[in-house]
Parts: structure tokens; C-alpha cells; sequence
């Protein structure tokens, strides 16, 4: 008789033949081969549709971005005077940091920096992001404001604890194995 798997709330575990669940520990190492496949494929996905993203289903998750940025509490309240230091994890094409950059030349508050870090697992979506950002910089420049990109995996963050007032990631957790 073979065996066919049936659905469980983690999509694995039974068999119709047997009825019984496999070893937590043979399905936590199937978890573990498939991470770094998994990561493999998101970012070689990543690395070679990051112009369709951008033209394409960019501009609708932008739609979500003034709220995202107002639950994470960026900006900050009118009259604050203090550092602001906003991390945006899986930033993409830079759109989340985009708004951000508007918020801060609006002039609703005068911390005396700002500081706002993008984080992503691809250069070509870093090198969007700073292009975006610049041109957009170019137009009016602020004095208070600090930029910086980072390579890295939302999975292991390079930053120290508390190193940000806010952090964001704008449908970014389905493309990350251990959100």
C-alpha cells in the first residue's frame, strides 16, 4: 500500500497508511535542509526580479506604508526633540524609507537626527533604494538627515539590541523562513 501524506497544521507529520505522527525530530531536520534552500531561492528571486517588483506590485504594498510607519511611531509625536532612529528591514525598493524621507522634510517635528537604515538580502535592491532616495534628496536636501543601507538577512540581524526607535517591514515576513 503506498503512503500518501495528509495536511496537519505544519502541512506535514501523517500518513494515511499509518495514521501516526513522524519524529518531531525528522521533521524539525527537514525544516532545517530546506532553510537554506529556501533562502537560496528568495534571493537569487530577488536578485533577478527586482525591476518587475518595483514597476509592479511596488506601488500597491506602498499603499500600506503611512500606516505602517505610524504603528511602528515614526514619525515621531509634534514637538519631539530626540534622535529618531528607524530601521526598515526587507526594504525592497526603498519605498517605506521613501515616505519616511517625506515625513522628515514635512517638518512636523525637529529631532536633531533622524536616521533612517535600510536593510535587504540583495545589492540590486540596496542600489534601488539608494538611487531612490538620492534623487529624491536632490530635490531639497535636510541637514538632520542620516542615510545608511545595509546588506544583510532579516533573520540575523547585524544591529545591536535597542539600537532603533522603529522598525518596519512592509510585506516582507512571507519571503523570510524564521520570521
Amino acid at each position: 500500500m503506498k503512503a500518501a501524506a495528509l495536511f496537519t497544521p505544519l502541512g506535514i507529520g501523517l500518513t494515511q497508511q499509518t495514521r501516526r505522527p513522524r519524529c518531531f525530530a525528522t521533521i524539525m531536520s527537514s525544516f532545517s535542509s530546506n532553510e537554506d534552500s529556501f533562502n537560496a531561492m528568495e534571493k537569487r528571486n530577488w536578485e533577478q526580479g527586482f525591476e518587475a517588483y518595483d514597476a509592479g506590485f511596488g506601488p500597491l504594498t506602498s499603499q500600506t506604508i503611512p500606516t505602517l510607519l505610524n504603528e511602528a511611531g515614526y514619525p515621531p509625536s509634534r514637538g519631539a526633540t530626540s534622535d529618531v532612529r528607524l530601521l526598515d528591514v526587507a526594504t525592497g525598493p526603498g519605498f517605506v524609507l521613501s515616505k519616511a524621507v517625506d515625513f522628515a522634510r514635512s517638518g512636523s517635528y525637529s529631532p536633531s537626527t533622524i536616521h533612517l537604515t535600510g536593510l535587504d538580502v540583495t545589492e540590486n535592491f540596496i542600489d534601488m533604494a539608494k538611487h531612490r532616495i538620492e534623487d529624491q534628496l536632490k530635490e531639497t536636501s535636510s541637514s538632520c538627515l542620516e542615510l545608511d543601507f545595509v546588506i544583510g538577512s532579516a533573520e540575523t540581524l547585524p544591529f545591536d539590541d535597542c539600537a532603533f526607535t522603529s522598525v518596519t517591514c512592509n510585506f516582507g515576513i512571507l519571503h523570510f523562513f524564521r520570521p
